[in-house]
């Protein structure tokens, strides 16, 4: 009985999720888990653009490194915040 050697995450089960599963390298692998990870933070409403107003809820702005690629900056850590003068929730 021998040991097999993987390279990247093991696959995933289903159609969808196979489809869905990044090709490439650890380097392409990595791009598109940040990718995701972003777009899941934009479609939950905890990301921003850099430049429009921070809604409540929004933990992060977008921004754009000097090779066009997007990357994150945390500006607060909840965004579950009562405004002043009011109790939290």
């Amino acid at each position: 009985m021998g040991t097999e050697h993987h390279e990247g995450p093991p696959p995933a089960s289903g159609d969808a999720a196979a489809a869905e599963q990044p090709t490439g390298g650890d380097e392409e692998y990595a791009r598109q888990a940040e990718e995701r990870f972003i777009d899941d933070l934009v479609a939950r409403g905890e990301a921003v653009p850099e430049g429009e107003p921070l809604p409540p809820g929004a933990t992060h702005v977008i921004v754009h490194d000097a090779s066009g690629r997007r990357t994150l900056r945390r500006v607060r850590f909840s965004g579950r915040h009562a405004p002043p003068g009011e109790e939290p929730p």
